[in-house]
């Protein structure tokens, strides 16, 4: 399911007014991961790893599906390459966090760029110390950071990691050695003792698979506040909302200005549900809503680290109701329909579909994807 959610974000990413320009067909497979990876996380609405707190599909999909596109290869090496890659982010995140996080760094791009590396590497062929080497390579131009949060560049660090990572593989191909002190090296610089822990297969029972299009450390405010409706809450009263220190770090914004902040903004989107008695949907988060806007200050938002990293606490009217999992969460995952149906509001049921043919030319769906560029 994640690498069908990872294409569909980008069909839905690809066709709003956040995009940025596409390449042409048969471009640099490096400039066409840059694109994907960043159409494909710039709505926020792509899986998340908890135990990481990282996107790992839009970077690893972006990168496998690029390089497979360039060779010519089928949608069944894309399937390949975004696996392994994926598991290795997994691990990489896994070992990083809260270390990540804890020093301002945004773990998908940071992590993102080795794990690219992995993906195309696989699509490219290589094994072992070649593929150790493309890592190693991709690890020196890493980068992101949380400051980029409600804004372009957030999306745009994770399509520069996967540009990254396509041409670390590149380069790790033609024989380019770094050794090993890369690896120490980067455990110190990014607050871990490794680079990453054994790949685990069974990671996937971690993974979030979205519901809603906006921070992932915002969605149990969201169902606290839409489960405090239905006890009777209304918009305007005082609410408090109690959270993770971590939630309130990856959601920081208060008062928003533009699409892109109000995903990270806890206050605005309690607000919204307050006002409007149901979640936000994904056409819905691409405006700011002028009635929620307005409400913000009556939004207070409290930390408390005794919290579960992703559960929220909401207090309204003498109501209190916790959400400790989200829909999508890995507690509550979504149905196949419940997941078809975000499929469709993508407006991406076709681009999907291709996956369903293992031998669909990977070029087929980077075409269908570039065709969605201006279709609001």
């Amino acid at each position: 399911m994640a690498l069908r959610d990872a294409i569909a974000c980008m069909a839905g990413g690809a066709a709003t007014p956040l995009r940025h320009s596409p390449p042409s067909l048969g471009s640099d497979p490096g400039h066409l991961a840059r694109w994907l990876a960043t159409v494909g996380h710039v709505l926020d609405f792509d899986d998340t790893f908890t135990p990481g707190l990282a996107h790992l599909s839009s970077p690893t999909a972006a990168a496998a599906l690029a390089m497979a596109s360039h060779l010519d290869g089928d949608v069944a090496v894309v399937a390949q390459g975004h696996r392994r890659g994926w598991e290795f982010m997994a691990a990489m995140t896994r070992a990083h966090h809260p270390a990540l996080y804890d020093l301002g760094w945004h773990p998908t791009a940071v992590c993102g760029a080795p794990a690219a590396a992995v993906a195309a590497g696989t699509v490219l062929g290589l094994d072992g110390e070649d593929l150790t080497q493309a890592v190693r390579l991709a690890a020196l131009g890493t980068g992101g950071l949380q400051a980029a949060f409600g804004s372009d560049g957030k999306s745009l660090q994770v399509g520069l990691a996967a540009q990254t990572g396509v041409t670390a593989a590149h380069l790790a191909r033609k024989g380019t050695d770094l050794g090993d002190r890369v690896d120490y090296e980067w455990g110190r610089a990014h607050g871990s003792e490794s680079a990453a822990e054994p790949m685990r297969l069974d990671a996937v029972v971690d993974n979030w698979i979205k519901a809603y299009a906006c921070c992932l450390q915002t969605h149990t405010s969201i169902e606290a506040a839409w489960e405090a409706t239905r006890s009777g809450a209304t918009a305007g009263a005082p609410v408090k909302v109690t959270v993770h220190p971590l939630s309130r770090r990856a959601a920081p914004l208060d008062a928003v200005s533009s699409p892109l902040e109000s995903k990270f903004s806890i206050p605005y989107l309690t607000a919204f549900v307050l006002s409007r008695g149901r979640p936000p949907t994904f056409t819905d988060l691409q405006r700011v809503d002028a009635d929620a806007a307005a409400l913000v200050p009556t939004v207070t938002v409290v930390e408390d680290p005794g919290l579960p990293q992703s559960t929220a606490v909401l207090q309204i009217d003498g109501v209190e109701v916790r959400c400790d999992a989200a829909l999508g969460s890995p507690a509550r995952p979504m149905s196949a329909q419940q997941h078809e149906d975000k499929v469709d509001s993508l407006g991406a049921s076709q681009v999907v579909g291709l996956l369903d043919r293992p031998g669909t030319p990977a070029m087929s769906v980077v075409a269908v994807l570039i065709e969605r560029v201006g279709l609001d």
